[in-house]
């Protein structure tokens, strides 16, 4: 396989990763097969992990997983969010402001970009439909079923507890599910689910179902 100028190759017991970007490359030296304390990175199923410069990441990172063929950029991401296209995104926002507690971090009749309480904060965004400005991408609401957000709680109990509290009430009650969680779900105006949701055990029985259902099995 050819190998970039700017790239140089890094192997351990299990694996060969390529790293480099403009005139930055990894030396086989700063490869370990256990990470270092502090800063590390690897990706997903890796059987281990390899430690970074201690710089400044250059603008463009690069990952090469040998056997996909494939040199996969590392983007610098900001932010993550979903943008929900609605008919009435004021009526959105009141809504999740009085019943799930977030705030509108950028507010126009047409656009709203909410982010939720807590240490580590979350955001949604909803868009007035049929802008005439916008990409036709961007102009068709969001209908039926065809969206589902779900919010992860510590205490899912407390939650419905507080949410209902403030004059919602749950289209689907609290309830345990036997790969793992106890849920409720509300619609919000615009007619999306969202799925307010506490982790847990799941039943050993269902693990059992599901994995007879895998291919192969």
């Amino acid at each position: 396989m050819a190998n970039p100028d700017n790239v140089r190759e890094c192997s351990g017991p299990s694996l060969d990763l390529v790293v480099g970007a403009p005139g930055r490359g990894l030396s086989p030296e700063q490869c370990h097969t256990e990470p270092p304390l502090g800063d590390t990175w690897g990706g997903p199923r890796l059987p281990m992990r390899h430690r970074r410069p201690r710089t400044r990441r250059p603008e463009s990172t690069y990952l090469l997983h040998v056997g996909f063929s494939s040199i996969v950029p590392v983007m610098r991401v900001k932010d993550v969010y979903p943008l929900v296209v609605v008919e009435d995104p004021v009526a959105v926002r009141d809504w999740y402001a009085r019943h799930l507690g977030f705030s509108a971090a950028f507010d126009t009749d047409w656009f709203v970009y909410l982010v939720s309480g807590g240490e580590r904060p979350f955001a949604l965004a909803f868009m007035r439909d049929g802008l005439d400005f916008q990409l036709p991408q961007f102009r068709t609401a969001m209908s039926g079923d065809a969206l589902v957000i779900t919010i992860e709680v510590e205490d899912v109990r407390a939650a419905h507890d507080e949410i209902c509290a403030t004059g919602a009430r749950p289209e689907v009650s609290l309830r345990d599910e036997p790969w793992g969680q106890r849920h409720f779900m509300l619609r919000d105006p615009a007619g999306g689910w969202v799925d307010i949701v506490q982790q847990t055990d799941p039943d050993p029985a269902f693990l059992d179902q599901v994995a007879d259902r895998q291919p192969g099995t």
